[in-house]
């Protein structure tokens, strides 16, 4: 656990292949917490990964939005 949070702040101490391995298993394990079957995530190319995690970050950011607007009409 302590190694993923150096990885995920920057600050890591690991060679260029481990963090490599770390990054990939990071974006496998939140594409399939987004809801991405395991074999899409296998099939697909680097740049279909990347438009991927693009997708996914860019609608969160508009569902924060969204609910930010929401809890303003509410006050």
């Amino acid at each position: 656990k302590k190694r993923v949070m150096r990885v995920l702040r920057g600050s890591s101490d690991l060679n260029p292949h481990e963090m490599v391995t770390y990054r990939y298993w990071m974006v496998v394990l939140s594409l399939l917490k987004d809801g991405i079957p395991y074999g899409v995530i296998q099939e697909a190319t680097d740049d279909e990964i990347s438009i991927l995690v693009g997708i996914n970050a860019a609608l969160k950011q508009k569902e924060n939005e969204d609910m930010e607007r929401q809890a303003a009409k509410a006050y």
